[in-house]
């Protein structure tokens, strides 16, 4: 077994506290599954229009109509249609029905559409701590391109999840480069210390260390801005997509920072994801 794919696997059995072949076998069967429902989706997918796939994407993050229509500046009668027309090809009867595939089935390839890193910037997604285990998927599927580079201000990053979204192939795994920050004064070192190179980055939960209110505000705002430029100076080499998590108590330093991000990034997106489907109750 290639030796960095056995230390992923060392460690997911620690945190399970189950044996390293069940965890292994795990894997595998997922893989599989995975595999075999990614095929039938994939076909669906593929048999979209490129605007089909833009409205069936936001629609999936919970959307409304309006909304998409003034993100995609066509009209809500021009949204409707579209989603007329992926319904039928997915061979589905409401959104709801969409929404579900896409919580249930991990249908990373609509959230893969926003979180696309393209060079000459870098995108913002802002949302809740469930937008997390997307955005981990995603570093997966990027990692399957090339390498990618992941920079965490928020503990966010769970090879376990990553592992499975890759499907344990090593080759994959050892794409990915993981750096974390536990302070605002952290990331900022991070970034300057992270080379301009032809391969894109994600960073995970930005404003977490920035959240910290025993920095002076001042202080954080002018640790923020120098994050940006560096931000730009990556953008520019790959691009990237940054996450943030708005503020459990918003205050005024946190809504100015939340603004700087926005004035600062190339698109922003902010992204709601589709409760779970309720689970049937149970009498014993």
């Amino acid at each position: 077994m290639d030796e960095h794919l056995q230390t992923v696997l060392e460690d997911l059995a620690l945190q399970e506290q189950r044996p390293m072949e069940d965890v292994h076998a795990d894997l595998i069967s997922s893989a599989l599954a995975h595999r075999h429902r990614s095929n039938i989706l994939w076909d669906h997918w593929r048999s979209l229009s490129p605007r089909e796939q833009d409205v069936t994407a936001l629609t999936c993050q919970v959307c409304t109509n309006p909304q998409i229509a003034a993100r995609l500046h066509i009209s809500v009668e021009t949204v409707k249609m579209h989603m007329r027309n992926t319904l039928v090809k997915f061979q589905l009867y409401s959104k709801s029905e969409l929404r579900l595939i896409s919580h249930n089935w991990g249908l990373g390839t609509l959230m893969d559409t926003l979180i696309e890193p393209k060079t000459g910037g870098w995108i913002l997604l802002a949302g809740a701590c469930s937008m997390n285990s997307t955005m981990l998927t995603a570093i997966a599927h990027l990692g399957e391109r090339g390498a990618v580079r992941v920079l965490d201000g928020g503990n966010r990053f769970n090879a376990y999840t990553v592992a499975r979204a890759a499907h344990g192939r090593p080759d994959i795994l050892e794409r990915i480069t993981v750096s974390r920050a536990f302070t605002c004064y952290q990331m900022l070192s991070l970034l300057e210390s992270t080379p301009a190179i032809p391969a894109p980055f994600v960073v995970l939960d930005l404003l977490n260390t920035f959240y910290d209110e025993s920095v002076q505000a001042g202080e954080r705002k002018r640790l923020l801005q120098a994050c940006i430029s560096h931000l730009h100076r990556l953008g520019q080499a790959a691009g990237g997509v940054v996450s943030i998590r708005p503020p459990a108590v918003p205050s005024q330093a946190a809504l100015e920072m939340l603004d700087l991000l926005q004035s600062s990034a190339v698109d922003t997106f902010f992204v709601q994801m589709a409760a779970p489907a309720p689970e049937p109750m149970r009498l014993f």
